[in-house]
């Protein structure tokens, strides 16, 4: 028998060099495989739970408003939005009411009623909104008499000690950071069974709201808010805490225009409990995470894409990564350059965006200070 190339034996049989080439293509072939089940399977559970969310969105429509109830006799309401709101001239107080449907579901739970004071000192001026960790309210610190934005814990997060303890020890964490750009915890207060931080009022929009009105912000202005969000992370990183679910919106602005970091740690622990309590995935938020973190890694990085993934829908009215399968799209560097997007913004952005979007974190900036720089340079 001849000898066929070099991968033939004596007899014909393929050699072993050829053979653990075989082997390992089919290894590849296997990761590659799994990994792209892996996308798939993402987009669908993405979709499913956008659908839910729509569907979640119709059912809202049918629920009743939030009321506020006035209190019997002689209550005064006194600039509402002031400085001087629910007065001791006020009378009987009277609890504030989220309504639920008129048919709430089977097993729905029952009405939670908020006291109108909290820890004997802070009044609940009027309900302002509400996140994942559940209802946010302004409140009136008879004391200092400043505004303050009370949140109360969802009952899923203080249903067990254990997840309430690891949720207040992050907020002590965070209450220790003194920062211009971070928004402060001022306390915890516990009141008729229910959990509330205390948090300094930011009278603003959160970035969210700032990005819709304007669509597109100017380089200037968010190179401006990308900054000073870059200088809150660069505090917290310093102390070794880690936002794991920066957004447009948890960076607010207030009445001047000061940059303001919410939540940090604090969003990640309430969806880890919620998750678990739901055997729902803890995602995060999938477009502003890096591709490690989708993979379960966690690390100051993670923040910086985030920051990045926003200021780049602030220039562009849009998020660089649209899904559904995300992962895929960061490790590809699938995204619309922003000088394509936006023609008259620096053309150097677009390299400043190669390096912050790399899929690679070791290519990436390291941390806040020096991304921070790298920005302000392309003025």
């Amino acid at each position: 028998t001849k000898v066929v190339g070099e991968h033939r034996t004596a007899t014909g049989q393929v050699s072993p060099h050829l053979e653990a080439i075989n082997k390992n293509n089919d290894e590849i072939r296997s990761r590659k495989d799994k990994q792209l089940n892996r996308f798939w399977e993402e987009g669908r559970l993405l979709q499913a739970e956008m659908e839910k969310r729509v569907r979640e969105r119709q059912q809202a429509k049918h629920q009743g408003e939030v009321v506020v109830p006035l209190a019997v006799g002689g209550l005064v309401l006194a600039g509402l939005f002031g400085w001087g709101v629910w007065r001791a001239a006020r009378g009987p107080a009277q609890p504030v009411v989220l309504a639920l449907p008129d048919a709430a579901p089977a097993g729905a739970p029952a009405v939670r009623q908020i006291p109108t004071l909290i820890g004997g000192n802070i009044d609940v001026v009027r309900p302002i909104g509400r996140g994942g960790m559940g209802e946010v309210y302004e409140g009136l610190d008879r004391t200092l008499q400043r505004r303050v934005a009370l949140k109360r814990l969802r009952p899923e997060l203080t249903g067990n000690a254990s997840d309430l303890s690891r949720l207040l020890n992050e907020a002590r964490l965070v209450a220790a950071l003194k920062h211009p750009n971070i928004v402060a915890i001022h306390s915890v207060e516990k009141e008729a069974g229910q959990v509330f931080l205390v948090f300094e009022y930011v009278d603003g929009p959160s970035l969210a709201t700032y990005i819709s009105q304007r669509k597109q912000v100017a380089w200037p202005e968010a190179l401006r808010i990308f900054q000073g969000a870059a200088a809150a992370l660069h505090a917290a990183h310093g102390s070794n805490i880690v936002h794991r679910d920066l957004k447009p919106g948890n960076i607010m602005l207030d009445s001047k225009g000061v940059v303001k970091v919410m939540d940090f740690g604090l969003a990640h622990e309430a969806a880890l409990v919620v998750s678990r309590l739901t055997s729902s995935g803890a995602w995060g938020t999938p477009p502003y995470m890096s591709p490690e973190q989708e993979l379960g890694e966690v690390n100051t990085g993670v923040d910086l894409f985030a920051l990045n993934v926003c200021l780049y829908e602030m220039l562009t009215g849009e998020i660089p990564f649209t899904g559904p399968n995300f992962l895929a799209q960061k490790r590809e560097k699938f995204y619309v350059p922003v000088t394509k997007a936006v023609p008259a913004l620096p053309k150097a952005l677009d390299a400043f965006f190669a390096t912050a979007f790399d899929p690679d974190p070791v290519k990436r900036f390291h941390d806040a200070a020096t991304l921070s720089a790298a920005a302000g340079s392309l003025i």
